[in-house]
């Protein structure tokens, strides 16, 4: 089993969905942990929401599933969802809080469209926390600070220290109640499928956008090859998520 497998399974092992339950993903993706949470769900009457603003995913999650207690929904999320009061007994979402621009505002629309005593699980790498071993500590941490602080197209907001930070918006908003887990993801080996292989390959994107050179990332490449070769490439990121409960006020 995969490094982002075997965090799937402990993530999803955190959520307690009370029989008959219903589940909203916000950033859902293409609806694999969606999905999941529903095959692992026998009751007729649970419900499974996801939203996620590519058109593209919400299709690709539509055809991999014909079970009709599952719905998903293409949207953006922030700064409403549209939902009812009190609709959903848990409320799951995965790297897309620092994408809001406005969390503190929004932080009461989560709590919203949760039952009270509902479970909020609010999961977030923390990019600053990324590390690659490296003969060249410099030209490593540059890289991945790069890396760390890049906004995407499709974000309207970035903060690499999300993960660290979610205690402090969702608890310190009163409107939950819960503490903090941590799971570190770890490589030792460089190759597909692995977690840390992947992202060393997506920094390619930082050439492309000018924050890094050409040179600096084929020799980090380079260098990791060669630490992986010689038994000594190590890769690990921290990943966080919040546990909590809606208050019953």
């Amino acid at each position: 089993m995969y490094d982002i497998d075997l965090h799937r399974d402990w993530l999803l092992s955190l959520v307690d969905l009370p029989p008959g339950g219903a589940v909203l993903d916000l950033g859902c993706g293409k609806g694999g942990d969606l999905l999941t949470l529903a095959a692992l769900t026998a009751n007729p009457d649970a419900r499974f929401v996801g939203v996620d603003a590519s058109a593209d995913n919400v299709a690709a999650a539509r055809t991999s599933s014909s079970d009709a207690r599952v719905e998903f929904v293409s949207a953006k999320v922030g700064p409403d969802l549209h939902f009812g009061d009190q609709t959903f007994d848990v409320l799951l979402t995965q790297e897309m809080l620092e994408c809001i621009p406005d969390l503190v505002a929004f932080i009461p629309e989560l709590a919203r469209v949760l039952c009270p005593g509902g479970q909020l699980l609010a999961s977030h790498y923390d990019w600053d926390t990324q590390i690659f071993n490296g003969s060249d500590r410099d030209r490593t941490r540059r890289i991945v600070r790069a890396w760390a602080e890049m906004k995407q197209s499709w974000m309207d907001n970035t903060d690499p220290w999300m993960g660290r930070r979610l205690w402090g918006y969702l608890e310190g908003s009163g409107l939950f109640k819960g503490d903090v887990q941590l799971r570190v993801m770890t490589n030792t080996e460089f190759a597909e499928p692995w977690h840390g292989f992947r992202r060393a390959h997506w920094f390619a994107g930082l050439v492309k956008r000018g924050q890094i050179q050409a040179s600096d990332y084929d020799a980090f490449l380079a260098d990791l090859n060669e630490l992986a070769v010689n038994g000594q490439y190590f890769w690990s990121v921290n990943r966080y998520v919040y546990v909590g409960r809606r208050s019953a006020r």
